[in-house]
């Protein structure tokens, strides 16, 4: 879908916008360049990502009163959702602060880009998979197309019981992220959450066919790094995205 040098442009291209569009995902993102910089994973190329700085977010502390709490706000939120400027409700739930560090990535092996991140807490330490589906790094509704899911490969027996309980059984099933990686950032070594690119082309083809079918068939690089941050931000919260 891209070359490294398409990339490079476009995500440069991208950033330039930020400021006559300052609400977009653009927002916040810079270039990092890597001149004639050597990394173990791509050698003797010119490297660049782009990167935001780290930003607050939150581990919530798991009990029942959060839950509780949750359920409460998620059904205050669905009976505003209907008007025209919904009122941001506080997250009354308990929490350790954190730190989400967010970089995008040129997959060599994909051709497409791909979205790395760090989350830690206020020591330093890494948070692994438990503690993050318990931050709100990511929207809870998260499951729909076109992020897949990690599901359990047990299949249901019950088919006789009510649908209501087999439609629970198949909910806790799922984790409830899109397809996460532990891998290593290109450029700089460290170790990084990444959503896994295997299917990022054919749904970015899908999504760009869709919404330019009249145009060439090859298109701006510019507008594949549009694409690729929409299809992020439905499932991620974006860097910029403010919480109270």
């Amino acid at each position: 879908m891209l070359t490294r040098v398409e990339f490079n442009q476009g995500s440069q291209r991208f950033i330039n916008n930020s400021t006559d569009t300052p609400n977009r995902c653009n927002r916040g993102w810079k270039w990092k360049q890597y001149q004639n910089r050597t990394s173990r994973i791509i050698i003797e190329q010119d490297l660049g990502c782009l990167y935001h700085e780290p930003v607050d977010r939150r581990l919530f502390i798991n009990t029942q009163d959060s839950e509780k709490c949750k359920e409460e706000e998620e059904g205050i939120v669905h009976e505003q959702e209907d008007e025209a400027a919904t009122i941001r409700i506080p997250d009354c739930r308990p929490y350790v602060p954190i730190k989400y560090q967010a970089s995008v990535v040129f997959s060599d092996t994909y051709r497409v880009p791909q979205l790395l991140f760090q989350a830690y807490k206020p020591d330093g330490t890494q948070l692994n998979l438990d503690e993050l589906i318990h931050t709100d790094i990511f929207y809870g509704d998260s499951l729909e197309y076109p992020m897949n899911l990690i599901k359990s490969s047990t299949s249901s027996s019950k088919e006789d019981k009510d649908k209501e309980e087999e439609e629970e059984e198949e909910e806790g099933k799922r984790v409830q992220l899109p397809i996460l990686t532990r891998t290593i950032h290109p450029i700089d070594n460290q170790t990084y959450w990444g959503l896994h690119p295997c299917n990022t082309q054919t749904i970015l083809k899908e999504i760009l066919e869709e919404e330019h079918r009249n145009h060439p068939k090859k298109l701006p690089p510019q507008l594949v790094i549009e694409s690729f941050f929409a299809l992020v931000s439905s499932k991620i919260r974006p860097p910029q995205h403010c919480l109270l």
